[in-house]
């Protein structure tokens, strides 16, 4: 995951590396309080999201906010991501 953080933000040192775990970290435990509970990190879907996420805090950038947001949105009503049930 961290590659692919890096590459997104054309990282190509390593002096940010632990920073950027703990944001990639901080995104899993941020989707799940939000209630996705498959963060697989092979879904690209997923792998998007993560880099949205450190993006915007790494960069201080509110319009990256706005599309985790959306991105986080989207897998909280999801089939798949989520235990939430359609049936009563």
């Amino acid at each position: 995951m961290l590659e692919m953080v890096k590459l997104k933000l054309q990282i190509t040192e390593n002096d940010f590396d632990s920073l950027l775990n703990m944001f990639i970290e901080s995104a899993k435990t941020d989707l799940g309080i939000a209630g996705v509970t498959t963060i697989d990190e092979s879904d690209n879907a997923i792998i998007d999201c993560i880099c949205s996420f450190v993006d915007w805090k790494f960069n201080h950038d509110d319009e990256m906010r706005k599309v985790y947001e959306m991105q986080k949105a989207q897998f909280i009503t999801a089939t798949g991501y989520t235990t939430w049930s359609n049936e009563e």
